[in-house]
């Protein structure tokens, strides 16, 4: 666990889009993940979690993906979860997942 343990004073919300990390800039049809958190502008973490879109019924879908050490800082942004639940079931893409972050006013750290 970072030593920011689930105090996020000091820290941003900020995302990565993995897919723009590649070099090749390419991806296997829509499979793309996006790390999520609270960063603290001086490095690291205090806690962090992903959305992947895995193929399901040959169709790829967002997947939340929150390990325990994180809980707290999912449940430290209620207006991501809104817009989230505004999206249900509509297959967002991971580039329209990244433009609602934006508006939410999370910083591309890409």
């Amino acid at each position: 666990m970072s030593a920011y343990s689930s105090n996020h004073s000091g820290c941003f919300k900020g995302f990565y889009q993995l897919s723009k990390l590649r070099k090749s800039g390419t991806r296997d049809d829509a499979s793309d993940e996006i790390i999520i958190g609270f960063y603290h502008p001086e490095g690291g973490t205090s806690g962090e979690f992903s959305v992947v879109w895995t193929k399901v019924g040959g169709k790829y879908a967002p997947l939340l993906r929150v390990y325990d050490d994180a809980w707290h800082a999912l449940s430290s942004m209620p207006e991501l979860i809104v817009a989230m639940a505004d999206s249900s079931d509509k297959n967002i893409t991971p580039d329209a997942f990244a433009k609602m972050l934006i508006d939410l006013g999370f910083k591309d750290r890409v």
